[in-house]
């Protein structure tokens, strides 16, 4: 028998029992869109990520003084000053740019608009050049409008629209914690996190943040950018004696008896790859579970094969007494099973495509990050579908090739 006429006999053979065929691709169409969505919404994680470190930059590194989990007793009057950057700066040669930052929460107000409980965020102006941000209209404030606690400010892209709309904002003046600020420039959209708020805040100089706004009584943290990112553990020494000799009061390490380190620090090179381990494990993990839907409608297409074999008996001794071979025969069911894992998994990719399309489609506020279809996707799913056609069709197909044509024909 020809190739074309064996599928023709095995379309047949599906189309007779429409409602059946159909049940069983339910199975395989649930796998293949499980898999597809599932590494989708890994391959959409692992893009979300990407571009946060994408506007961290591989080269920053930040430190904080660690109170509470250390276990180091730390005096409750030591806390970073604007005099640790400065040593930092003379005294570190890995260290290209430093800036103290603080964060706080007040209320930002423009005439009869109000922000409550907004994000200010409290930084030297050397911060700028170690974001990404980049200025759209105006400038940033100075080194000398830091140090004459000047009372300016910088608009993020959503800030400015939510208290200016479509007018002008530079050299206006807005309210901070009761306080006006001349808004001196505002920078371009830098994309929110599911972290950080990036184009929904007010940044003001650190110096006129402990002068001028109320709560504002200490640096939170030191932000870096490193001279290479590829020397970040000798810069993290640096920093640290640093910082010991400016902060005496602080315990050193063998004075804490094994105790941690007081000075923490974060390092954005590291936590790429980190969460780029992390973002493969949850591929792998997410994978697992798709394929393991995938072989449960494996399963269900062998027992639907096996049901159709018995079913068909005697249609399979009056064609092997005709002269059908083995082989013929073998091949009718093994398409049979393939074309049923394959209509299955079309289906199940659309399926899988539009859905990923609708959750693509989600607004920000669900931190839910937009799933990528890739054609390596389609690709494994196709192949383990087939792959699945082949296994779970053999037995089936190699039981109808071996039965006995007198026997078959005598089957009730």
């Amino acid at each position: 028998m020809l190739f074309w006429e064996i599928i023709v006999v095995a379309l047949r053979g599906l189309f007779a029992n429409k409602l059946r065929t159909g049940l069983t691709m339910l199975g395989i169409v649930v796998g293949v869109g499980s898999v597809i969505v599932l590494l989708a919404y890994s391959a959409g994680t692992r893009e979300d990520m990407l571009k946060d470190f994408e506007r961290w930059g591989a080269n920053r590194m930040g430190c904080w003084m660690d109170r509470w989990s250390s276990g180091v007793p730390i005096p409750p009057s030591e806390n970073f000053t604007l005099e640790d950057t400065a040593a930092i700066r003379a005294g570190c040669p890995t260290i290209d740019l430093v800036s103290a930052v603080s964060e706080l929460e007040a209320e930002v107000s423009r005439g009869t608009i109000k922000l409550e409980d907004y994000s200010v965020v409290a930084i030297e102006p050397d911060w700028v050049k170690i974001s990404t941000y980049r200025i759209d209209k105006g400038r940033f404030f100075t080194d000398d409008e830091n140090m004459m606690r000047e009372r300016v400010c910088v608009l993020a892209s959503m800030t400015k629209e939510a208290l200016f709309f479509s007018a002008p904002a530079v050299d206006e003046f807005i309210t901070i914690d009761g306080k006006r600020f001349k808004v001196v420039g505002t920078y371009k959209p830098v994309g929110n996190s599911r972290w950080e708020s990036h184009d929904e805040r007010v940044l003001v100089p650190i110096g006129t943040a402990l002068d001028r706004i109320a709560g504002v009584s200490q640096i939170g943290g030191l932000n870096f950018r490193l001279q290479d990112p590829s020397m970040s553990d000798r810069a993290e020494e640096e920093v640290r004696r640093m910082l010991h000799e400016m902060h005496p009061r602080v315990p050193l390490p063998d004075e804490t008896k094994g105790q941690s380190e007081p000075f923490r620090f974060w390092n954005a090179a590291e936590w790429q790859a980190r969460r780029e381990e992390s973002a493969k494990t949850l591929t792998i993990f997410l994978g697992v579970v798709g394929f393991t839907s995938l072989l449960i409608g494996g399963v269900g297409v062998m027992n639907i094969m096996l049901v159709t074999v018995q079913e068909r008996t005697r249609e399979i001794g009056l064609r092997k007494a005709l002269g059908a071979t083995f082989s013929s025969v073998m091949n009718q069911f093994l398409l049979e099973s393939i074309v049923i894992c394959l209509l299955g998994g079309l289906i199940g990719t659309g399926i899988a495509v539009l859905a990923c399309q609708m959750i693509g489609r989600l607004p920000e506020e669900s931190q839910i990050p937009p799933p990528i279809v890739t054609p390596g996707a389609i690709f494994v799913a196709a192949s383990v579908t087939v792959a699945i056609g082949l296994f779970f069709g053999v037995y089936p197909a190699m039981r109808a090739a071996s039965q006995d044509p007198i026997r078959a024909l005598r089957f009730q």
